[in-house]
């Protein structure tokens, strides 16, 4: 593993609420163990499988887990970041897995065979945190359709915008059509809004 990869491994460790604690030496057993994957802008992919073998974790990058409506339109339900690990829960639980993702920017993540992921977990003890985290997901997760559903398109543009930055450069790191899909809405009315959102 190169010097960056390693820089990069430590930073989402430090990032995901699970394993931040002992990041440092999580990142030296997980080095010669796990392998760095980067997927361009824009690349859609599917996770289906009752045995998951590995764990995602992002190191970079944002993007979207999705659904298609009954129209057939695609709509993200979720918005990951840097830290998230995905396929950790199925992990844990011993459960089937099914979700789609659609990368709004380049994503680098480190894949960690399950096996590894667990022998962390059960090294350090973390099965009430990674609870805990669980926990404060979907309560995020209930917040945020709250949000969607009891605000205007304003309210609800504004709030895309907020989770839709980058928290190093505060530089928004989706297009209108992706603001779009996290709030349920045309990209047309989000490019009417968004000039009157500058004039705030």
């Amino acid at each position: 593993m190169m010097l960056q990869d390693k820089e990069d491994l430590i930073q989402a460790l430090k990032n995901n609420c699970v394993l931040s604690e002992h990041h440092e030496e999580i990142a030296e057993y997980l080095q010669p163990r796990c392998s760095p994957v980067i997927y361009q802008k824009n690349t859609h992919f599917h996770i289906q499988s009752n045995n998951i073998n590995n764990v995602l974790l992002l190191a970079y990058g944002a993007l979207l887990e999705t659904i298609n409506n009954e129209n057939g339109d695609e709509r993200a339900i979720d918005i990951i970041k840097p830290g998230r690990a995905i396929g950790d829960y199925e992990v844990l639980s011993d459960s089937s897995m099914d979700m789609s993702m659609k990368l709004i920017t380049s994503c680098k993540f480190f894949k960690i065979q399950a096996s590894d992921y667990l022998s962390i977990i059960e090294k350090y003890n973390y099965w009430k945190k990674a609870l805990k985290c669980c926990q404060a997901r979907i309560s995020k997760t209930k917040k945020h359709l709250t949000a969607l559903q009891l605000s205007n398109h304003e309210q609800k543009i504004k709030w895309a915008i907020n989770q839709l930055r980058d928290k190093e450069t505060n530089k928004l790191i989706a297009r209108n059509i992706d603001i779009a899909s996290v709030i349920g809405c045309s990209k047309e009315t989000v490019s009417r809004v968004m000039p009157n959102l500058s004039k705030d």
